[in-house]
């Protein structure tokens, strides 16, 4: 039997855990510290380590010796200060103190782990090649010491026509206890399948459930088809395995994906055989997808490098392929035509190149673009920003150490429940640059009303704005897009007549990236 989900508790419940929330979101920096690291000394037995540190608020570059090698199937997580927990390459977990933590050899367990995680003459060499976002970390909800790490297996099968396949599967979780060891941490369980049949390459990312507490897991499925898995983790465990086919079956995986940071977009990218961006509508209630759009990407060349990632704001959808850097704007009405190149790869190293692979968003609110074999990573500085004045720079970070396919992937640990998103980074500010612009003033009137009802405001930015009306069980039961004429709103809201009487809220998000959340009672 399928275990009933976690609904949103009434008013006014909601509104003390947002609360709550509210106060301990600015110090959830689960993302503070990001690990990337190559062997490029083999008679050292130790690995050149890169720490790209986000606790000060900018980014900071440090170096370290580390206990494995990281690339391909790579995770780290901190804790909600941002100091450094474990990180794993899918063969081991290291800690903190860059030591194999207690129990945490012989992830990913199998033919494929003994050929690729143990060499004979370099014992500290090794990774597993689950390929990007084939590890995931997470905090356990309702606990400050308990950590899961999702990993995805592979299977490598002999085909007497196509020679040899890889397989991913199972799908497994390791938990990981904090307090253990004077907060070293110990590896409590591993290897608990959650899926055990086939399922898609890379691309595994969470969202916050709609209460802001739980998480929301999602994978696509096996090549093939149009399958998509989603499982809950709660302060009971990882739950129920539920799936969902919708959309286009696709050909590749090994891609990326992402949600987008108020978690109500899910776009995923697979730049060969023309499968290109998925981009869906997400239900942070139930995990369920969407309103399914293609978008296809002009990628020049052919190569599997790819990234996708949304700005802060979650209005923009940038795309990387190999040569370009795409933008997408999801409030347009036709989104695939909205494409604009913001970024185009100029090649600086005739041996190493530095063409674009994964993206990430950082805590400063800037996107990071990954490489695949080099030693700089690209910036994306002003992601809200429409076409070139998002400020791309190819190469603005040089990083100590050279690095191989170290692509490390955080989702949003700052995301709040529904009506309390809040922000999910905090932007770098020169002291040069002007003050923000004063918020808009919006409110909904009459407000208690028994029908009709409008959302008025002025001193809003011109252009589309997002609106959408939510229950007091975090239930969407309308969403639509108006236009700020001179800076004013005058819009009555759909449905006001037909709802039932209680509690909604209305939220707003402007083309100038102002978010505001209304109250509006309806008798």
């Amino acid at each position: 039997m399928r275990r009933a989900l976690r609904a949103i508790p009434p008013m006014p419940l909601l509104l003390a855990a947002a609360l709550l929330w509210s106060r301990a979101a600015a110090g959830q920096l689960h993302d503070g510290v990001w690990l990337m690291g190559q062997d490029y000394d083999w008679t050292n037995t130790l690995i050149e380590g890169n720490i790209l540190d986000f606790r000060s608020g900018s980014l900071e570059l440090a170096t370290a010796n580390f206990h494995i090698e990281l690339h391909s199937s790579v995770a780290n997580i901190c804790d909600a200060d941002g100091q450094l927990l474990f990180y794993t390459n899918g063969c081991k977990i290291a800690n903190a103190a860059h030591q194999l933590m207690e129990n945490g050899d012989d992830i990913n367990p199998g033919p494929v782990h003994e050929l690729q995680c143990f060499r004979e003459d370099y014992p500290w060499q090794g990774a597993y090649t689950g390929g990007p976002q084939s590890c995931l970390a997470l905090p356990a909800p309702g606990s400050d010491s308990l950590y899961y790490l999702f990993h995805k297996g592979l299977v490598y099968e002999q085909d007497p026509q196509t020679g040899l396949n890889v397989l991913t599967q199972p799908l497994y979780y390791s938990l990981v206890n904090m307090a253990a060891n004077g907060g070293l941490g110990r590896v409590e369980v591993k290897n608990v399948p959650v899926i055990s049949e086939e399922v898609g390459g890379g691309q595994l990312t969470a969202v916050r459930h709609a209460n802001g507490i739980d998480w929301w897991v999602l994978s696509a499925g096996p090549i093939g088809g149009n399958l998509y898995y989603r499982f809950m983790l709660s302060d009971e465990g990882v739950g129920n395995v539920f799936t969902q086919n919708i959309g286009m079956a696709h050909t590749r995986d090994l891609g990326w994906a992402n949600f987008s940071p108020d978690g109500l977009r899910y776009a995923r990218y697979n730049p060969e055989n023309n499968d290109d961006v998925f981009l869906f509508t997400a239900d942070r209630t139930t995990g369920e997808l969407s309103n399914f759009v293609f978008i296809p990407i002009d990628e020049g060349v052919t190569y599997f490098n790819s990234g996708v990632a949304f700005s802060p704001n979650s209005r923009y959808l940038y795309v990387s392929s190999a040569l370009k850097i795409f933008q997408f704007d999801t409030w347009a009405d036709d989104i695939a035509a909205s494409g604009v190149v913001v970024g185009e790869y100029e090649p600086t190293n005739e041996f190493i190149p530095e063409d674009f692979w994964g993206m990430q968003l950082g805590p400063d609110c800037r996107l990071y673009v990954y490489c695949n074999s080099c030693d700089v990573v690209h910036v994306i500085h002003r992601p809200d920003e429409r076409g070139a004045a998002c400020q791309f720079e190819q190469a603005a970070v040089s990083l100590p150490w050279g690095i191989f396919r170290s692509q490390p992937h955080f989702p949003n640990y700052r995301l709040g429940p529904l009506g309390q998103e809040g922000l999910p980074c905090t932007p770098v500010v020169s002291a040069s640059e002007p003050p923000p612009p004063p918020g808009p003033e919006l409110w909904v009137a009459p407000n208690p009303s028994a029908g009709w009802a409008r959302v008025q405001g002025r001193a809003l930015a011109p252009g589309p704005v997002r609106l959408q009306i939510i229950d007091a069980f975090g239930r969407p039961q309308a969403s639509w897009t108006a236009w700020v004429a001179e800076g004013r709103l005058d819009e009555p809201l759909p449905m006001a007549q037909t709802l039932p009487p209680g509690l909604y809220w209305l939220l707003l998000q402007t083309a100038g990236g102002q978010n505001q959340v209304l109250k509006w009672i309806k008798h």
